[in-house]
């Protein structure tokens, strides 16, 4: 029984308001779709760029990239149409923090990658976006026999200060559509991506500019350094492709991607290198570590995040190579000297499944160590189609039921045939995320990109 004067003082200061009654708390929102971000026509899912249609046996491309700026705008890639290659020519928009096109930016909202006349033409295989320091948006493009880079203002001008006339470049024959983009905090420019060796394999590198726009002499040869990663069991690589790069205190880089020596799955890889690109032996074996998720599946690391304590956040899919739909979303964390770290979730890693398989493509964390994963879940046996999946884990790795009921969320663009995932950025309780949106089928399909956000919730035990 209540003592009557601790029952009393409580009844006044809950109608003082100071003490809100047990039924007025307010319920977890983390995991919930927010309907109101963007114009009301389009339902929360906010699309950037033009759509693309459909061209029989085109390259295609791949574009990502999505940052929060310091007031809450969102910056990321966009599709801004197609060449006669049906390749995307792709630009640069930026949202309000309520997720409208920010039509001071760049004077409409987008901005156009350009480069130099010697450059391939503005079409690209794949294109990332960043936000430096000081503000400004990096844009990477990478394709043919080139990669370049431009760099815009906050406000959106072009800087043609920046490199060769507003573009800096270096020459390699990019053949895979994913790459990293990182930018350190003097505002130097660190590319992962894969290109043609001498002998013409593929062959995963890093390209490093300076703050100025110039290939950085100071890193590996002339600014590229092409890494050699080894496969589980120790063995050589003949075919390695690099899908991220995240700088540490101290200059050092990690670089992440997969790689095999003959026929069949890929290894996993996490390299660590140091400033001036040459391996730092002190990590996994010799400079490398190789990770196997399992069941004979290609072990693709794609993206990484670093927790305050040093350890490693990978993300990436268990590929399966049956054709059976056996793809697995997997997060794994490792200690800092590239060591799994088994007291996260199954021995290292966690897997999210579904019934006809599961990729993951981005990560960010919470200020709590919690990471927040961005992916797709095919949602037909022929894996014709896909829905849109956010999913977060607790700092231990399990999938966190205060977030959507599961730790899952997916969803799916009105009128589209299929959704798939993308980029993501946290800023306070929402989390924005990217997504590849494809509308009809066969040869009337069209492709474009969305924006949408989810909130993430606030308080402990909903956070």
């Amino acid at each position: 029984m209540t003592p009557p004067r601790i029952a009393l003082a409580a009844a006044a200061l809950t109608g003082l308001g100071l003490l809100a009654p047990a039924m007025a708390q307010t319920a977890c929102t983390a995991g919930t779709f927010d309907a109101a971000f963007g114009p009301a026509s389009t339902g929360g899912f906010v699309p950037v760029g033009a759509r693309l249609a459909f061209v029989p046996n085109s390259p295609g491309g791949n574009t990502e990239g999505l940052d929060y700026t310091g007031t809450g705008q969102i910056v990321t890639g966009a599709i801004g149409g197609a060449d006669g290659l049906g390749s995307g020519i792709f630009n640069v928009a930026r949202l309000t923090a309520g997720g409208s096109l920010d039509l001071p930016y760049g004077g409409a909202g987008v901005v156009a990658p350009f480069g130099t006349p010697s450059d391939v033409p503005l079409s690209s295989l794949s294109q990332q976006t960043r936000l430096d320091a000081s503000g400004n948006t990096i844009a990477v493009r990478a394709w043919g026999d080139r990669i370049t880079v431009n760099r815009f203002s906050p406000a959106g001008q072009p800087d043609f200060n920046y490199g060769a006339n507003g573009a800096a470049s270096v020459t390699l024959t990019v053949v895979f559509p994913l790459l990293g983009l990182n930018v350190l905090a003097d505002g130097s420019v660190l590319v992962a991506t894969t290109a043609l060796n001498t002998l013409n394999q593929q062959q995963a590198v890093v390209v490093k500019f300076t703050p100025a726009g110039l290939p950085d002499n100071t890193f590996g040869t002339a600014g590229i350094q092409w890494l050699s990663p080894v496969v589980v069991g120790g063995g050589a690589s003949n075919l390695s492709r690099a899908t991220d790069v995240l700088p540490l205190a101290g200059g050092q880089l990690l670089v992440a991607g997969r790689a095999r020596g003959a026929p069949g799955p890929f290894s996993g890889f996490i390299a660590r290198l140091n400033s001036n690109g040459t391996l730092d032996t002190s990590f996994g074996t010799a400079g490398y570590a190789a990770y196997d998720w399992g069941g004979g599946r290609s072990t693709l690391v794609r993206k990484l995040a670093l927790q305050s304590d040093g350890r490693i956040i990978a993300i990436g899919t268990a590929l399966d190579l049956s054709g059976a739909g056996l793809n697995s979303g997997v997060v794994m964390r490792v200690l800092a000297n590239g060591a799994l770290d088994v007291s996260y979730g199954t021995g290292g890693l966690t897997q999210i499944t579904g019934p006809f398989g599961t990729n993951l493509f981005n990560v960010a964390l919470q200020s709590n160590g919690k990471a927040v994963v961005s992916g797709a879940q095919f949602t037909a046996a022929d894996f014709s189609t896909q829905a849109g999946l956010v999913a977060r884990l607790t700092a231990t790795g399990a999938l966190d039921s205060a977030f959507a009921g599961s730790g899952v969320a997916t969803y799916s663009a009105p009128g589209a045939s299929s959704t798939g995932g993308g980029a993501l950025a946290i800023r306070s309780n929402r989390v924005a995320v990217t997504s590849n949106v494809t509308y009809g089928t066969g040869n009337t399909s069209q492709f474009g990109t969305v924006v949408l956000r989810y909130d993430i919730g606030t308080g402990t035990g909903c956070r």
